[in-house]
């Protein structure tokens, strides 16, 4: 049952945007990082995916005969690499940074007169963390890629799971890397608080989802500096290390440090 209620509550925290969108509204440099986020990722490359789709595509079906067909599949592949993986890296490449900028103006706001209770990373600690949680993540999408593999709906609802939690630990890993925590305290903290963050992530997973494709993709950039604002100031206790501990991250975790250990 308080399982369910911290499911429930780290839900309802995903959606509380008044205190975001009041913030955003006051701050001239995170508005205008959410307004750049927007357009590059809405406007862009969305809009470049919505263009192929809505007008080339349809122009190359009505030309009949056989020059449609032959010519369809040279432009939807030139269109593909020479147009919109470009944009699409140079997105989620800026979205990055940008996304780090709102994160660090809304930590300062929501998070005043708090010090980090670690010391700081030193720069060899900052890359060796870095490395391991994109070995660590990369391990975590095979495995819920596995699990798809199950009869439906069994599989589908660990995959939506197994997103809400990664999208969740995402938002969350700003904090803890701001508060100074390695990776393995990070882990701590998010399995022993697992439920509220299924919560947090479900809705954002669901939306996610409904997106076709390589939209998917775009719709995550998109909508992803806004669950980082509503992270912020969510009502979730991060010291909290009492309870059920939900080891999602265990099978992830030890082959990444099997494979460090192997390599280094």
């Amino acid at each position: 049952m308080e399982h369910i209620k911290e499911t429930l509550k780290g839900f309802h925290d995903s959606w509380r945007l008044v205190k975001p969108i009041v913030y955003v509204v006051r701050s001239p440099g995170v508005l205008n990082r959410v307004l750049q986020c927007s357009v590059i990722n809405g406007a862009l490359f969305i809009g470049s995916i919505l263009f192929f789709n809505k007008l080339v595509d349809p122009f190359l079906h009505r030309l009949g005969g056989g020059l449609g067909a032959y010519l369809e599949p040279i432009i939807t592949f030139l269109y593909y690499i020479c147009w919109l993986y470009p944009v699409y890296i140079v997105s989620f490449v800026l979205t990055t940074f940008w996304v780090q900028d709102i994160f660090d103006e809304a930590f300062k706001h929501f998070y005043k007169g708090t010090t980090a209770q670690s010391k700081p990373l030193t720069p060899a600690e900052f890359v060796s963390y870095l490395v391991r949680r994109i070995v660590m993540i990369a391990i975590f999408l095979i495995q819920c890629m596995v699990f798809t593999y199950l009869p439906f709906p069994f599989g589908r609802i660990i995959e939506i799971m197994h997103y809400s939690l990664l999208y969740s630990y995402y938002c969350f890993e700003y904090i803890t890397m701001a508060l100074n925590k390695g990776l393995a305290e990070s882990i701590e903290m998010f399995e022993y608080n697992w439920s509220y963050f299924l919560g947090f992530g479900l809705s954002f997973t669901m939306v996610i989802i409904t997106w076709p494709g390589i939209m998917s993709s775009g719709a995550f950039c998109l909508l992803f500096p806004f669950l980082v604002l509503t992270s912020v100031p969510a009502q979730v206790d991060l010291k909290k290390r009492k309870g059920t501990r939900l080891p999602i991250f265990a099978v992830s975790l030890a082959l990444t440090n099997k494979i460090f250990d192997y390599v280094v």
